[in-house]
């Protein structure tokens, strides 16, 4: 095997989704006990920013298994290399991102639906051997985990019932509001708006809750 051949660098690429995978590992075992530096933190910050590529690149190496391949010099092989290394950076930034002011149940299923969506993409890219029927099973649940864990992310992200929200906030507002507080009726809907992305159960910087009366008496880090 010659260095610099295609060879050469698809074995490196392939020692690379080893060592992806063990750094994943250990981060899922031992996440309680790692400090993170500086520079670390940085890191885990990029994960909004990387995400969107292991999503369009899933979805159009999922789709290929389902229609004729346009391209005749990409093979889905090389393509679910490319996909599984971008989903394994993403996921890993995840983790990082995790251990900031991030927690709750929306955040497990993310986080286990991601991690998923990357064994996934790892079988599939070691599946080009496989019956099609068998990995266009696997593709299907691939998307599957994609979907799941876009949902959960943007509950982490943006609070539960987010994508549904203007629907919800269109149903209350409707609704008759004789009998609701001041409170209720016109300051927790502009928490809702404005605030409860970053200040609710699940993701409380500064430790100040403001999804709901209690958190609001209670006050954060600085006080009342």
């Amino acid at each position: 095997m010659q260095p610099g051949s295609q060879a050469y660098w698809r074995t490196i690429l392939d020692y690379l989704l080893v060592f992806w995978t063990g750094l994943i590992a250990v981060v899922w075992v031992f996440h309680d006990r790692i400090s993170l530096p500086v520079w670390l933190q940085v890191a885990g910050r990029t994960h909004p920013l990387l995400l969107h590529f292991p999503i369009v690149l899933i979805l159009f190496s999922c789709l290929l298994y389902f229609v004729r391949n346009p391209f005749k010099n990409l093979t889905l092989s090389f393509l679910w290399l490319i996909t599984a290394h971008f989903t394994a950076i993403t996921v890993l930034t995840g983790l990082l991102l995790k251990r900031q002011e991030y927690e709750g149940e929306a955040l497990t299923y993310h986080q286990w639906l991601g991690t998923a969506t990357y064994l996934l993409s790892l079988l599939l890219y070691y599946a080009a051997d496989l019956p099609l029927r068998f990995k266009q099973g696997l593709a299907v649940l691939a998307l599957a985990g994609l979907v799941g864990t876009g949902h959960f992310g943007a509950e982490v992200t943006h609070g539960e019932d987010f994508i549904a929200g203007p629907l919800l906030s269109a149903s209350t507002a409707a609704a008759d509001r004789s009998g609701n507080l001041v409170y209720h009726e016109l300051i927790q809907p502009i928490f809702d708006k404005k605030c409860v992305s970053c200040h609710r159960e699940g993701k409380t910087k500064g430790e100040l809750r403001l999804d709901g009366w209690d958190g609001y008496i209670k006050g954060g880090k600085s006080g009342p």
